[in-house]
């Protein structure tokens, strides 16, 4: 969604990655979510396998289900 009077983004309600681009990431971020970071399962793997707390996870994009 875009803010009519400059174009900008607003916020994003789909999130489509390019599979080739973030195959090889652990985290990354995108220039429309200045304030995001976007992490990968190589990351969440490691994140619980040593047992670290105090962020949260939303699943925005799966490549499982991307097409």
């Amino acid at each position: 969604m875009r803010f009519p009077h400059s174009g900008r983004i607003m916020y994003v309600r789909t999130y489509s990655f390019k599979e080739d681009q973030v195959r090889n990431q652990v985290l990354f971020r995108i220039p429309e979510e200045k304030g995001s970071i976007f992490v990968t399962d190589p990351f969440l793997q490691i994140y619980h396998e040593h047992g670290l707390t105090g962020l949260i996870f939303k699943e925005v994009w799966s490549s499982e289900s991307a097409t």
